[in-house]
């Protein structure tokens, strides 16, 4: 039963009236529309649906398979057990488990099957599980739910991304009769009691990458079509093989199924029609990278091939339990590594056959390349290295012969360093610590770094060796010392300092660091050469002009610069035939202006003694009498003035 968020249809009968109330009414009244969610459950919380398709949930995961349109994606909602999970329609799906787990209790059933033709599939993130006897994986049937019949169900691409597949039989198969049956599985892991993939279609690849199956029969068995194993997929058998002396046919009542113990299993025996009529139908296995063990067996088989133009398988890459020499590509190199009574092969490009080797050997161990041009680096002490095959080989730097044998290997020491005298050269020389005999020598390339000397400190050049060995960069430094250059010196003589300009102090400089000295020898380092000004001398005279008077220094600095203060002096007095002199003269410094003429007197017949001289201050109060007269004169000339102009 499915679960969707829809309104339910009903069919009621109701008169014409009844409908048309009915209508106005809905006209009127807000409608709800129940919207699907795609996160959401009719059921809340509470939801217990196994599987959903967009919206709409399902009970069981089968009855959403059911009701899915091509194009898909049906989800799984929880953990579910379900006897038998069936697609049975034509298109295209995918089932995401969503990181859930699909189980099955049921015995001798399968967990899914593939019942119909034209379909693709994509089985992703989750885990597929069945402990139950006799019970499938996966199995893609060559019948209908509608044809029982036996039939070709064609055209099917089956893919598993990021599955996890358990079961106690066959984990994934496809029919004999089915064609075009095309199956990828990448980044998963499959585990079975059983065999890993069983792949015999008329036609179709097989595509298997970045996968581990672990079985116990047979890690894959392939009858028919083409299988490509591509880097980082692990495949290994544990079990014990089981003889059988003919080909599985198919038949059920016949021969068993083979249990091969190998990792992969390659088997003829199956035909497919022509224009030519039956022929034998064709197997293409080709192994590119990845890693096949057998616990008890071979890690690849190949057995009743009829058609060798036709069938076949071809290794270009890959890790080995056993010797898988006759599947080799030509151009592809392949080592055994032998260590006790176990071996491994190593298929790949030179280079990364070279790599893994070096990685995996151990001291004691025997490494024969078998075919290639190989060169083996970085091996252990005491490994011994054969060439069986035509290719050019070397073990650390050492060539090794065709089909010739070294049973020492070198391991070098650390280098010994000789150097030129001047530095201008150097070699390492890299001893084989187990053989002194066995040197190599290297010339080094030089650099260096220079911290140059100054006059007083020595300086340095730091030269490094450097030579690459082995794939490993080794090094050596030697330093050469830079005298001190000494100082270059330059002497000044002493400058005495005057009233104007600054002296220097004797001393020697030197041109390379700019230092002084006040030593011929530069000893003493001083930092200062220079003599102040000394101070002025004035004169104890006075210098002076027309207006000022001072003291003056030779360098004609002044000081106590002031103007004159002048009186006059008589230089000689008139008479009444002669006339006299007189001048200005400063008080302070005694500057003299020129000399100004007092005219002679005169005949008077007063007594010159009677008459006033210059800076005679006899008799004041005549003087003073004289005074107020006329002052009293122009007194009453004015008021006689005023008094006139009123009236």
């Amino acid at each position: 039963m499915k679960f969707g968020y829809r309104g339910k249809k009903r069919e009621t009968a109701i008169g014409g009236r009844l409908l048309l109330a009915l209508c106005m009414v809905l006209t009127l009244t807000p409608v709800t529309v129940f919207a699907a969610s795609s996160d959401t459950c009719p059921g809340g919380s509470t939801c217990a649906h196994a599987a959903a398709i967009g919206n709409v949930h399902y009970d069981t995961l089968q009855e959403a398979i059911d009701e899915a349109a091509s194009g898909s994606e049906i989800v799984l909602l929880k953990n579910t057990d379900e006897t038998e999970v069936r697609f049975k329609k034509e298109g295209t799906y995918t089932l995401n488990l969503n990181e859930k787990t699909l189980s099955t209790t049921a015995v001798n059933s399968d967990i899914i099957g593939i019942l119909t033709p034209n379909l693709t599939l994509t089985i992703k993130n989750g885990s597929l599980t069945s402990e139950a006897e006799g019970t499938y994986g996966i199995y893609a049937y060559n019948s209908t739910p509608s044809d029982a019949s036996i039939r070709d169900c064609a055209n099917l691409n089956l893919t598993l991304d990021t599955i996890t597949l358990t079961s106690a039989d066959q984990s994934l198969g496809v029919q004999g009769l089915n064609s075009n049956q095309n199956v990828t599985v990448r980044n998963s892991v499959i585990t079975t009691q059983s065999t890993g993939i069983y792949f015999p279609p008329k036609s179709g690849t097989l595509t298997i990458e970045n996968s581990t199956i672990t079985a116990v029969d047979n890690g894959i068995v392939v009858k028919g079509g083409e299988v490509v194993v591509n880097e980082d997929t692990k495949i290994t058998a544990t079990g014990t093989p089981e003889p059988h002396d003919e080909p599985y046919d198919g038949n059920t009542s016949g021969l068993g199924f083979p249990q091969t113990g190998n990792a992969i299993y390659v088997e003829g025996g199956y035909t497919v029609s022509s224009n030519s009529g039956t022929v034998a139908r064709p197997i293409a296995v080709t192994i590119n990278d990845g890693t096949f063990e057998s616990e008890n067996a071979v890690a690849i088989a190949v057995n009743y091939l009829t058609d060798t133009s036709t069938q076949g398988a071809q290794i270009t890459g890959g890790v080995f339990s056993s010797d898988v020499e006759q599947f080799v590509a030509e151009d592809a190199a392949s080592v055994r590594v032998t260590s006790g009574e176990e071996s491994t092969f190593y298929v790949g490009t030179s280079e990364t056959v070279a790599q893994r080797v070096a990685d995996a050997v151990a001291s004691g161990d025997t490494v024969t390349v078998k075919n290639g041009d190989v060169s083996l680096t970085g091996l252990p002490n005491n490994v011994t290295v054969q060439n069986d095959g035509t290719g050019n080989v070397t073990a650390n730097g050492v060539e090794v012969g065709d089909r010739s044998v070294i049973t020492h290997t070198h391991i070098w020491g650390t280098p010994t360093w000789v150097w030129e005298d001047d530095y201008s050269g150097a070699t390492a020389t890299f001893t084989c610590t187990g053989d002194a005999s066995h040197t190599e020598i290297l010339s080094a390339a030089l650099t260096g770094e220079t911290a140059p000397a100054t006059c007083t400190e020595a300086g340095q050049t730091v030269y490094t060796a450097s030579v690459e060995f082995n794939g490993e960069t080794y090094t050596d430094t030697k330093t050469a010392v830079l005298p001190a250059a000494g100082h270059t010196l330059t002497h000044h003589e002493r400058v005495e300092a005057t009233c104007t300009a600054e002296g220097s102090k004797e001393y020697w400089s030197c041109s390379v660091c700019g230092k002084n000295f006040s030593d011929a020898e530069g000893t003493d380092e001083i930092t200062e050469t220079v003599i102040p000004l000394i101070d002025h001398t004035y004169d104890s005279g006075w210098k002076s002009d027309d207006t000022n008077h001072w003291h003056e220094c030779a360098c004609g600095a002044k000081a106590d610069e002031a103007a004159h203060h002048f009186k006059w002096v008589l230089d000689r007095e008139a008479t009444e035939t002669e006339a006299g002199s007189k001048h200005e003269e400063c008080e302070d410094c005694g500057y003299q202006k020129d000399a100004v003429e007092i005219p002679a007197t005169g005949t008077d017949t007063m007594d010159p003694s009677d008459s006033p001289r210059t800076g005679d201050n006899r008799n004041p109060l005549l003087w003073l009498l004289l005074l107020v007269l006329a002052g009293s004169g122009l007194t009453g000339t004015i008021l006689y003035s005023r008094g006139k102009k009123v009236s």
